[in-house]
C-alpha cells in the first residue's frame, strides 16, 4: 500500500548522503490544517461546543526527522498503529489554552458532534507534546495523530545538511 511505499522511500532517502531525516505526513508545518472540536475527558470547563483544533496525521519518525523534541511523554510507536490504538501528541498551544498548563500525558480527548444526530467521536489518549510547528500557516491548538498505514495523501518532509537547494536536484 502507500504505507508501505512511504516507508521504502523513506529508507532510500536516508541512505542518501547529506539527508539526515525522512517523513511523511497529511500535512507539514505551515500548511494548512484541517480541524475539528474536541472536549477533554472529565473537564467540566469545556465548553459547550469544544475546544478548535487543528489536525495532523503523523508518522512515527515526524517529530525526530524535523528536529522537533518531545517536552514530555512519548513519540508514536509502530505499535500504536498496528494495535488501532487512539492517541495523540499535543502542542504547546493545546497544553496552554486548552489544558490550562496542566501536563496533558494520559489525559484523554474527543471529537465533539456537531449535531445531536452524530455520536462523539472514540476517546484518544494523550500520549506527548511537543513545541508549536506551525499549524495552518500559524501556531494554533493542535493534535497529531498516528498516520494510518492506508493513508491516501501524504506528503514527504526531508531534514538534510547543508543546503537544501543541492539536494534538490538529487531529489
Amino acid at each position: 500500500g502507500s504505507r508501505l511505499c512511504a516507508l521504502r522511500m523513506d529508507r532510500q532517502l536516508l541512505a542518501e548522503r547529506g539527508v539526515t531525516g525522512a517523513t511523511v505526513a497529511d500535512r507539514l508545518p505551515g500548511m494548512q490544517h484541517s480541524g475539528g472540536r474536541f472536549e477533554v475527558e472529565g473537564d467540566d470547563r469545556t465548553p459547550t461546543y469544544g475546544h478548535d483544533a487543528r489536525v495532523a496525521s503523523v508518522d512515527s519518525e515526524f517529530f525526530a526527522a524535523l528536529g522537533v523534541p518531545l517536552l514530555s511523554g512519548r513519540g508514536f510507536a509502530l505499535s500504536d498503529v498496528a494495535s488501532g490504538r487512539d492517541v495523540a501528541i499535543v502542542n504547546t498551544s493545546f497544553v496552554e489554552r486548552v489544558m490550562r498548563g496542566r501536563n496533558p500525558v494520559g489525559h484523554r480527548v474527543r471529537l465533539v458532534a456537531r449535531g445531536s444526530e452524530q455520536p462523539a467521536g472514540p476517546w484518544i489518549e494523550i500520549i506527548g507534546a511537543v513545541r508549536d510547528i506551525g499549524m495552518s500557516g500559524t501556531d494554533g491548538v493542535g493534535l497529531y495523530r498516528p498516520l494510518a498505514p492506508d493513508y491516501a495523501t501524504m506528503r514527504l518532509a526531508l531534514h538534510v545538511a547543508g543546503s537544501p537547494e543541492s539536494f534538490a536536484a538529487r531529489l
